[in-house]
């Protein structure tokens, strides 16, 4: 929407790419539909430009070399992808849900990894991630050290101890994994 008013105001020239799968565009087109005025949603298909992809789809935003990929979650069709930058690094997200084996190959020695942790295994019987599709720090740890991932990102965590999160979680992780931790606040910006 920010995008759209910019545009309508003359204060944006460029254009808005989204990706996503299938199912994924057609809810964000119809969101939009649904509760945006006409002259908003009439930008679509100029100045916000939609992109179906298919699982193993690559394609170039700027000087980063994209693939998309499916997490094969039991849930919701969910991807994830790799990211190869221009100096050749590589980081992976593996989407919302514990890593599937058949999609480990994508992560596999990547120079960074981006990782959902819901809890500290310790709270597992409180918060219940396994449940939840989700998994733990101790688990993320686990497969980072399995996979030879240099660097984790530890996101999606609960909130009830912020104060203390970074720290908790970091030395979870550390229990297997001995690269670099980043367990980022919101907003963060994380130097890769």
């Amino acid at each position: 929407r920010m995008i759209m008013q910019k545009t309508l105001a003359g204060k944006y020239d460029g254009v808005l790419n989204v990706y996503g799968h299938e199912k994924a565009i057609h809810v964000i087109t119809e969101i939009c539909r649904m509760t945006l005025h006409k002259k908003y949603f009439s930008l679509i298909g100029s100045a916000i430009q939609t992109h179906v992809l298919n699982d193993g789809d690559r394609f170039n935003v700027g000087d980063m070399q994209l693939q998309c990929f499916d997490i094969l979650s039991e849930k919701e069709k969910q991807f994830g992808f790799t990211v190869r930058f221009d100096d050749d690094k590589r980081l992976v997200c593996m989407g919302d849900e514990p890593c599937n084996e058949a999609t480990l190959h994508y992560a596999k020695d990547a120079d960074w990894m981006m990782c959902e942790a819901f809890c500290l295994y310790s709270d597992r019987d409180i918060f219940k991630p396994y449940e939840k599709y989700h998994s733990t720090a101790l688990d993320a740890g686990k497969l980072a050290a399995g996979i030879g991932v240099k660097n984790l990102i530890i996101y999606h965590t609960e909130d009830t101890d912020l104060a203390h999160r970074k720290e908790k979680y970091s030395e979870e992780v550390r229990k297997y994994f001995k690269g670099n931790v980043v367990v980022p606040d919101d907003l963060e910006e994380i130097i890769l």
